[in-house]
């Protein structure tokens, strides 16, 4: 059997590691386009997570003034009350607005039905506020209704699959950890 000629070994010894070399590049540009993918679907939909999480944080101050205008029997915190409502309302406009063309079933159907369960505790909101006002329910039931809300609502954002990317997963959840350590401390 005849050897190769030195050209042909030489050829052979080259193209080899290259074609290595070609398959590891071509295989990270893909691995880099899935996560840039991944970075850009979730961008469009973090608006309205960002959303969610800046509405939280405005209800939470809103249990509190809801809480001691309760206690007060109605003679505290009616102004400050009335002002985080307002705030409260214009979060939740935003929200609603965002919403609209949100798209919550590409998260798949746990994240679109947890999102339908917060939304309908959130649809209660009106009567609650009304509720506060005519000082018909106590701090505890007002206080109860705000961290069901909240829950509901932090569970939203708090879906481990909303990324496959274990980078943007991380991200997720430690916002996610930040938002509920404040409603813990609440």
């Amino acid at each position: 059997m005849k050897r190769p000629a030195l050209q042909a070994r030489l050829f052979l010894f080259v193209l080899l590691p290259l074609a290595g070399l070609g398959y590891l590049g071509l295989s990270g540009s893909l691995e880099k386009w899935r996560t840039y993918r991944a970075y850009v679907a979730l961008d469009r939909n973090s608006v309205v997570l960002q959303q969610i999480g800046q509405s939280v944080h405005e209800l939470q101050k809103e249990r509190g003034r809801s809480a001691g205008f309760l206690a007060s029997q109605g003679t505290g915190f009616a102004a400050e009350l009335g002002d985080q409502r307002t705030l409260s309302d214009q979060a939740l406009a935003r929200l609603d607005t965002l919403l609209r063309t949100f798209e919550a079933a590409r998260f798949g159907p746990a994240f679109a039905a947890k999102l339908r369960t917060g939304l309908t505790t959130l649809g209660q909101l009106p009567a609650r506020c009304a509720a506060i006002a005519a000082l018909t329910l106590t701090a505890n039931q007002s206080a109860g209704y705000y961290a069901t809300l909240i829950d509901q609502l932090l569970e939203v954002v708090a879906m481990p699959y909303l990324s496959k990317d274990a980078d943007i997963s991380r991200g997720i959840s430690g916002y996610v950890n930040f938002v509920q350590a404040k409603e813990q401390a609440a």
